[in-house]
């Protein structure tokens, strides 16, 4: 893991605090930090209210070099889906198979992207939710061992 300069954990901004800038009515970064700043007076990982603005361009910053998000549309887009599924994207909680859509170099436009990533996530949702329901059919008709 990566430190600052004065060797702390860099900030990472985690689904809870994602809300904020789902509910923002102005998505931008400085916007963001205040809202962060007002819900977390003291603090958010060791951060002063101040720093936020800072690793919020930081972590946009990131997104914009790795994924090639180009719009805070984009952003907010992501981030939808990082509350909704608990990621934290800076350490790459989503996974391997994530990264490879939102960096996949034959789908050139980030939008397309996220769609993409979108309809695969709709699509496992629904293999689990088949999976559930075939696993809760069989343990009620199969019988128990060491019963």
């Amino acid at each position: 893991m990566t430190h600052d300069a004065d060797g702390r954990e860099p900030l990472v901004i985690r689904a809870p605090q994602i809300v904020a800038l789902l509910e923002a009515r102005d998505p931008t970064l400085a916007e963001f930090a205040a809202q962060l700043a007002r819900r977390h007076p003291d603090g958010l990982h060791g951060r002063a209210p101040r720093q936020y603005e800072e690793a919020l361009r930081t972590l946009a910053s990131r997104m914009v070099q790795r994924y090639g998000v180009l719009d805070s549309g984009h952003l907010l887009r992501l981030f939808a889906i990082a509350q909704q599924r608990g990621w934290d994207f800076d350490h790459g909680d989503a996974g391997a198979w994530v990264r490879q859509i939102l960096l996949d170099p034959r789908t050139p436009r980030a939008g397309r992207r996220i769609e993409r990533l979108e309809a695969e996530l709709r699509e496992r949702d629904a293999i689990e939710a088949r999976n559930r329901a075939i696993d809760a059919a069989l343990s009620g008709r199969m019988p128990r061992r060491g019963s």
